[in-house]
């Protein structure tokens, strides 16, 4: 890592913009990570302004709640929208949360920027308390039915593997969006494409509720070997998904 980051951190210190950008279109987020302890204050603030978007989302979804609250109110409005929009919802959440505890007029301000449908989805997830899983959980879970044929999922997933924080896990959900099973990618690879959902889903979920604590959370995903595990509410409805990613400071 030191022999890669050297000409970067070189580039830091000479102030050279043009040279810096090019070493970050390589750099990986979680090399930089690792470095970021390292780094004074004012180049960290160059790098998340400099980095690629995607990657800049990605450093700054790591960083402990009160420097990103610190960042939201300093880095440029540009930055800021690019941030509000790369950010997975449950990190988003997390994000306006801390701003929220110490610039609540900043907070409305951003939510206010946000559109409608991810303000919602977003003001639902910050009714959570942080240590459950509804505060660890993303909405960003693919869903379906059980009278669909394996065709079709996959054709559905297409659309939306985008937006999805997982494709591995598809869950399958009742008109009333209970859960009723779940089957994984390799299922719906292996099967013939005419097969009806119902008839590989298994039914038998593991799952927790948005009030479990997130202790309980991390040691089901332990337990299990789990890389996500599924969220319902108090009737049974899927409410998001939490990822082996989200409990790591638990387990």
């Amino acid at each position: 890592m030191e022999t890669t980051l050297s000409p970067l951190l070189q580039a830091l210190e000479e102030g050279d913009t043009r040279t810096l950008k090019l070493l970050l279109e390589e750099a990986h987020p979680q090399d930089l990570l690792a470095l970021w302890d390292e780094l004074k204050g004012e180049h960290r603030y160059v790098l998340l302004t400099l980095l690629p978007k995607g990657k800049a989302a990605e450093v700054f979804s790591n960083l402990a709640a009160e420097e990103q609250a610190e960042y939201l109110k300093t880095l440029p409005p540009w930055r800021v929208r690019e941030l509000l929009e790369e950010l997975s919802l449950d990190d988003l959440a997390d994000a306006l949360q801390a701003v929220e505890e110490e610039d609540p007029t900043l907070s409305r301000r951003l939510k206010e920027a946000l559109d409608p449908e991810t303000r919602a989805e977003v003001e639902e997830l910050t009714q959570y308390e942080e240590d459950e899983a509804g505060g660890l959980m993303t909405p960003e879970y693919v869903a379906v039915r059980s009278t669909m044929s394996v065709e079709e999922v996959l054709r559905f997933l297409r659309r939306a593997a985008p937006d999805a924080e997982t494709i591995y896990y598809i869950y399958v959900v009742d008109e009333e969006g209970r859960l009723q099973g779940v089957l994984s990618l390799r299922d719906l690879i292996v099967s013939d494409p005419k097969t009806r959902v119902a008839e590989i889903m298994n039914p038998k979920v593991v799952f927790v509720r948005t009030d479990t604590d997130q202790e309980e959370v991390a040691r089901l995903m332990a337990d299990y070997d789990f890389t996500v595990l599924p969220v319902v509410d108090e009737e049974g409805r899927l409410a998001g998904i939490v990822t082996v990613d989200d409990v790591l400071d638990v387990l």
